[in-house]
């Protein structure tokens, strides 16, 4: 029902009987008479009902696991069906999107069979991941040759530990190729390059510099999409002191911490109550080992834990059809874990945060520079990485050196 998915991703309630019943029941008159004829509702036995979780997460889970994607109701949402339409589709780039007037299909070949059983369905987390994040990089395309117009052409940029190389860009002073990157690279230990020629009117050309993120470019209806990486874990109280600005009720603790804990901009933290979903792998300075899984949604978090990082396994026990895979997620393919901290260069495999974000204004430059910024401050220091690698193989120790009052949840997948 599009003239209520707005509404209900950002509800805060509980998708139980009591605080939902129009989940469960199309009138009053059908619970009260479902009621007396189940003396006892099966229902009333859980506290959350037989959903569980929240309105918001049951509504992106459904959409995010849909091959098509029907949008009901299209005539009871004149002006704002674009809305719901941009952001169903940034939550579920993959899936087939028909508008419908009483649920009326004109060919059922449209919806029946239509992946031929190769659907969404069939994917994991990690591939779900993957998706996503190849959707959202297809907005940030560094391919100076690339004449996409649906890709975006701002340059890369790594957090890894905070530095990077500089990101190639179009440096034909001739060219006039609207989508082409022209935007000046940026390293966070060098001063800003800008366009330097007096006489320069190409409106296509950066005359300031700029942070890599995703696309500027935004939809009509102004969801953006933006990836967030680095190669360091999180100080998970720091980390903590960032969540409390989402717009959730569910699964960050209220805890205020200390001021040294906190963001350094903590004005630009109010950032994230924009964002509508979050999702990706995070890396939390308690562990070395457990390879965590950030799912936000609506006015829902949860920490889930997927396993180990493969880079703690011995590669003769990964599955060799996924090994293509797991070495792409990897900083350098030839990672030794037991060696991974001596010598000057220190690699961390599979470790690392990719986090996707979705919401309005998340697709400006504005945006993604103040999640980038605040997600860094939440990163380990210099003096707090080399004591982290110090700890490198001692579990115990950096659960106690690093504590974190996040819940986590096993997830199989």
């Amino acid at each position: 029902d599009c003239s209520t998915y707005m509404d209900y991703l950002k509800s805060k309630r509980l998708a139980d009987v009591e605080e939902s019943p129009e989940l469960y029941y199309r009138n009053e008159q059908e619970r009260q008479q479902t009621e007396e004829e189940n003396d006892s509702d099966w229902m009333q036995g859980s506290p959350e009902g037989s959903l569980g979780g929240g309105v918001c997460d049951l509504i992106v889970e459904q959409t995010e696991v849909a091959d098509v994607v029907l949008l009901n109701k299209v005539d009871l949402l004149p002006g704002q069906l674009s809305d719901v339409e941009e952001l169903v589709a940034a939550l579920n780039p993959r899936a087939k999107i028909l508008t419908t007037k009483f649920g009326k299909i004109d060919n059922l070949d449209e919806i029946l069979a239509y992946t031929k059983g190769q659907g969404v369905a069939i994917d994991g987390v990690v591939d779900d991941h993957k998706d996503f994040v190849k959707a959202a990089d297809a907005q940030n395309c560094s391919d100076p040759d690339c004449t996409d117009e649906s890709h975006g052409h701002s340059h890369s940029h790594s957090h890894g530990s905070h530095s990077s190389d500089e990101s190639t860009t179009c440096t034909d002073p001739d060219c006039s190729d609207e989508t082409h990157s022209h935007e000046h690279s940026h390293n966070h230990s060098s001063e800003s390059t800008t366009c330097t020629d007096p006489d320069c009117s190409d409106d296509t050309h950066s005359h300031e510099h700029s942070h890599d993120h995703s696309s500027e470019k935004t939809t009509h209806a102004g969801i953006g999409t933006y990836v967030y990486r680095a190669r360091r874990p999180f100080h998970p109280t720091r980390l903590i002191s960032v969540l409390q600005h989402l717009p959730v009720v569910r699964g960050v603790p209220k805890e205020e911490g200390q001021s040294s804990t906190r963001v350094t901009n903590d004005s630009d933290a109010q950032v994230f109550k924009q964002v509508l979903r979050s999702k990706g792998f995070t890396w939390t300075a308690d562990s070395n080992v457990k390879a965590n899984y950030w799912s936000h949604s609506g006015s829902s978090f949860e920490l889930q834990c997927l396993g180990r990082w493969w880079a703690t396994l011995p590669q003769d026990m990964w599955p060799d059809e996924a090994r293509e895979s797991i070495l792409s997620d990897f900083d350098v393919a030839d990672h030794n874990d037991e060696a991974a901290t001596t010598g000057s260069n220190v690699s961390v495999g599979d470790r690392r945060q990719e986090i996707v974000f979705i919401g309005p204004g998340i697709g400006s430059v504005d945006s993604q520079t103040k999640v980038e910024s605040v997600l860094d401050s939440c990163l380990l220091n210099d003096d707090e990485w080399d004591d982290f690698c110090n700890k490198w193989s001692n579990e115990a120790a950096l659960m106690s050196a690093y504590e974190n009052t996040l819940n986590t949840r096993m997830l199989t997948y």
